[in-house]
């Protein structure tokens, strides 16, 4: 049996473990190495990047979907005393976040939307913008919590003191990722 092959794309003469196996495949490698075959797919997926808008995310979202269901992945359980423990921490950490999640818990929520509090401060408590769980988390990832001032801070330092601040910078972080 034969140790190396030809790349049809390229040409060079490499050992069989540059190149994928393929049952199908008379010898039981794919034609094209694996350097020619990373390069013809990642020029697949810019040009569909580009011509489908939604792509990239349509994408992620199979990925995400396959690797939940598949891998052996699993949130381990934790146990209900343990989850009043973490909760009543987060209480008595963030008293302020608290009181305002109470407040507006009975604000009716678009279905897929989640409920995000620009300020914890009263007299904003019940003023909140509704986002999707991506977004939400994404907004979180590239802002600090002010707890002195009840705001989120962006990483340069800048306080979030109004709505309309909150959203610019969120406008800021679409194209982010």
């Amino acid at each position: 049996m034969k140790s190396e092959k030809s790349c049809r794309k390229c040409g060079t003469v490499k050992p069989l473990t540059e190149f994928y196996n393929h049952a199908e495949m008379k010898d039981g490698h794919v034609h094209t190495c694996k350097t020619c075959h990373l390069k013809a797919n990642r020029a697949y997926y810019k040009k569909r990047i580009e011509e489908e808008p939604g792509f990239r995310e349509k994408r992620r979202k199979i990925c995400r979907d396959s690797y939940f269901r598949t891998s052996k992945w699993r949130r381990p359980k934790v146990s209900a005393q343990t989850q009043r423990k973490t909760a009543l921490a987060a209480r008595t950490r963030y008293p302020e976040k608290y009181i305002a999640t109470c407040q507006c818990s009975k604000l009716r929520v678009p279905e897929g939307k989640q409920k995000h509090h620009w300020s914890y401060q009263e007299p904003h408590r019940k003023d909140v913008i509704f986002l999707d769980p991506m977004q939400h988390t994404k907004y979180h990832r590239y802002m600090a919590y002010d707890q002195e001032r009840m705001m989120y801070r962006t990483p340069d330092g800048v306080l979030l003191d109004t709505r309309e601040a909150a959203e610019a910078y969120y406008a800021t972080l679409e194209d982010k990722d």
